[in-house]
């Protein structure tokens, strides 16, 4: 961290303390750092993916679908970012939306098994949510 500071903008030492975070379980402060990583090269979707991955991963689900939502918008058939959204949008509850994004996912890629895994899944708790508001 002392030598982030000292050299901001160096890349390098942004990855290996990105990996030190990683090896102490500090993902939120990976996504962070990732996140400012990927500001610095705008072209790089692969980073924003990456720090969209690293905030779902420590529940930051809110930052998580704002950067997927950013990937969607450069590459709207990103299909990995494309599961990674329905997934965010499933865990914050916004099932519909999980459900539009998984169809977009599905077009690009039918026989994926992850797909439709994910989409039973969001389906079931959809269910799940219809009954426990007529109840």
């Amino acid at each position: 961290e002392e030598a982030l500071q000292e050299d901001p903008g160096n890349r390098l030492i942004m990855n290996r303390l990105i990996r030190v975070y990683l090896e102490g379980a500090e993902t939120l402060k990976a996504a962070q750092l990732m996140e400012r990583l990927a500001e610095g090269i705008p072209g790089d979707t692969s980073a924003i993916y990456r720090a969209s991955l690293l905030y779902k991963r420590s529940r930051n689900i809110t930052s998580a679908i704002d950067l997927g939502e950013r990937i969607r918008l450069r590459e709207t058939e990103h299909p990995r970012n494309l599961l990674a959204l329905a997934d965010s949008y499933a865990y914050s509850g916004n099932v519909a939306r999980s459900l539009r994004i998984l169809e977009e996912f599905q077009e690009l890629e039918p026989d994926n098994p992850r797909g439709r895994l994910l989409r039973e899944a969001v389906q079931k708790r959809a269910g799940q949510l219809k009954s426990d508001a007529s109840e």
